[in-house]
């Protein structure tokens, strides 16, 4: 290798140190002008091009992020942000959406070459256009259209990854590395959950999406409950939803370890597991609890009814259960004061938010109050003052019912009807003869089970990243579909 001369490292050097002084002046000013969180955004911005561009594979890196960024609120609002549940508060670009538009663009270039047939668009994404339909005429007629257009706007970003995470997934190995950025994700969960559980509040982890002190407060009044206990959170908004999320991404990382052959993949997988069951446990969700019991048994059974992978499933189930006791174990005071001695406090919020849905929708039973306007259409209906509730409008915690309320019956037989679809594929996809495939899909049914318990107890499939885990999990049953039907067409 031919060395540089002196008086040229020389100028070397000076250039190096110019362009350093010219960038750190650069990133002085937008400090100056933007602030802390925007020169965060600069500096990880340029961090992910930089990784991006000396990545031996830049396209998984991309995929990677995607799914790693999921579950984060890092988000840039382009309106007033109109804070109430069960529904989007403005219009904003997140995270995720910059690597679901560099992918679509990959996906394009690729089209275009005619490497690709086009883009594979399952039939369920149909209905959900269907339900976009429907928003659209809120958003022209309606009374609440700017409220409307949040929530349509996020309806046509979720469909968009969803189609992009379904034609990006075609092998196996691809769909199976995915436990990697999220194992990567419940680890960042668990260790922030972890860290606010010994603080007994919150981090000031604000400009990486963590909840402040008056979201919870709000949300505490909302539950009609008479104390403000403090429950981690994560970076997420509540326990609540903290606790889904745990629900829905731990039965795939346990799947995950019974088909991976790496090592160092693999301890990554048992550590992200065990830090997993953890913030679980301190989301003290007790809905989340349930879930994740039910998603579990549905994967272990699955699992074992595999002849293939009969023998591994037995140790994994060994494994993750003496993780699941492990980490229950000093826990199980405050599991039992919870699961029983806080019962009637918990739900006496929701039997009121119940109450005043019922009495709501013996008006709107069959258009509904139109898309996302359940907390201003309700208002004539509550059981008690809006002062009660600090002028943050509770929607009814029961997703079903919430969309009934929204978008009528029509609407709700819609939402339905994709969901069965969704799970139907899934129960199809029982045939496939991959392992890794079985296994993955498996898992991904659990989720889907535990996702239809927790929507009688919650709204989380309106807010943000719970809804986006549910059509990332709707991907990788499709993508596995594809590959299915592409394999039996072969014999």
């Amino acid at each position: 290798m031919q060395r540089l001369r002196p008086d040229a490292e020389m100028l070397s050097s000076k250039g190096a140190l110019i362009i350093a002084f010219l960038a750190a002046v650069f990133l002085g000013l937008i400090a100056l002008v933007g602030g802390f969180r925007t020169i965060t955004v600069v500096f990880g911005a340029l961090a992910i091009l930089l990784t991006v561009m000396v990545s031996p594979n830049p396209r998984k890196l991309i995929l990677w992020m995607l799914v790693l960024s999921l579950p984060l609120a890092l988000s840039k609002h382009f309106d007033e942000i109109v804070f109430k549940g069960g529904g989007e508060q403005s219009f904003r670009i997140e995270v995720y959406d910059i690597f679901v538009f560099w992918l679509l663009i990959i996906q394009f270039r690729d089209s275009v070459a005619r490497r690709t047939k086009g883009l594979r668009i399952p039939r369920v994404t149909w209905f959900w256009v269907a339900l976009m339909f429907l928003g659209t005429i809120d958003v022209i007629v309606g009374p609440w259209r700017t409220s409307g257009a949040h929530e349509l706007v996020r309806m046509f970003k979720v469909a968009l990854l969803f189609i992009v995470l379904v034609n990006e997934l075609e092998s196996p190995k691809q769909i199976l590395s995915c436990a990697v950025p999220v194992a990567l994700g419940v680890l960042l969960q668990a260790g922030v959950a972890i860290l606010q559980y010994l603080k007994g509040g919150l981090l000031g982890l604000g400009v990486l999406g963590e909840t402040t002190a008056r979201t919870i407060e709000n949300l505490a009044y909302t539950s009609i409950e008479g104390s403000l206990t403090f429950r981690p959170s994560g970076l997420l908004l509540h326990a609540n939803i903290l606790g889904i999320y745990f629900a829905i991404t731990l039965p795939l990382l346990i799947a995950a370890i019974l088909v991976e052959r790496k090592l160092r993949t693999r301890i990554l997988l048992v550590f992200s597991v065990g830090a997993g069951m953890t913030g679980l446990i301190l989301s003290q969700s007790r809905s989340a609890w349930v879930g994740f019991a039910l998603a579990y048994v549905v994967l272990l059974g699955l699992l074992l009814s595999h002849r293939r992978l009969q023998g591994r499933s037995m140790a994994v189930a060994a494994l993750s259960s003496a993780t699941i006791l492990a980490v229950l174990i000093p826990f199980s005071g405050r599991v039992l004061t919870r699961l029983f001695a806080s019962k009637s406090d918990a739900t006496v919020g929701r039997d009121v938010f119940t109450a005043d849905f019922y009495r709501l929708i013996q008006d709107h039973w069959l258009h509904g109050t139109g898309l996302n306007s359940y907390s201003y259409e309700v208002v004539p209906y509550l059981s008690f003052s809006v002062s009660i509730y600090h002028n943050w409008i509770p929607p009814v915690h029961n997703i079903y019912y919430l969309w009934w309320g929204e978008t009528g019956i029509f609407g709700l037989a819609l939402h339905v009807i994709m969901w069965g679809g969704i799970i139907l594929a899934a129960i199809n996809n029982l045939r496939v003869k991959d392992d890794i495939l079985f296994a993955i899909n498996a898992a991904c049914l659990g989720s889907m089970f535990c996702m239809i318990f927790d929507g009688f107890l919650s709204f989380s499939l309106r807010v943000n990243q719970p809804q986006r885990l549910f059509f990332f999990v709707s991907a990788i049953i499709f993508a596995i579909h594809y590959l299915r039907r592409q394999w039996e067409s072969r014999t």
